[in-house]
């Protein structure tokens, strides 16, 4: 499936985890959304293909701009412990916002 203007940026393993990249896209002010998502229900009777798994998608002139965001994602050191940069709290290795202020990693 396409859609004129938009270019899929991500396939996600599940509903959930095409949700938490569109919050992180969203959170660095890119517009996304998904696709598929009620597709996850009939797994098993459908098989799991690219087709059919929950996907996330982009403005056409936003493709760059999320594929940086989720590079950076991906090579962010998960058991590095960090500072907030807004308000200055530890901030927990497993997590990339603050407990305190939302702000991200």
């Amino acid at each position: 499936m396409t859609w004129p203007g938009f270019r899929k940026v991500y396939v996600g393993d599940d509903p959930a985890d095409s949700a938490i990249v569109v919050g992180l896209l969203r959170a660095a002010g890119i517009s996304a959304s998904t696709s598929n998502d009620y597709l996850w229900g009939g797994r098993g009777a459908l098989p799991v293909t690219i087709d059919t798994a929950p996907t996330v998608w982009v403005l056409e002139a936003s493709f760059a701009a999320a594929r940086a965001v989720l590079t950076r994602r991906d090579a962010a050191p998960e058991d590095t412990p960090w500072f907030c940069k807004q308000c200055g709290t530890d901030g927990d290795p497993g997590f990339s916002l603050c407990w305190k202020c939302g702000a991200s990693r």
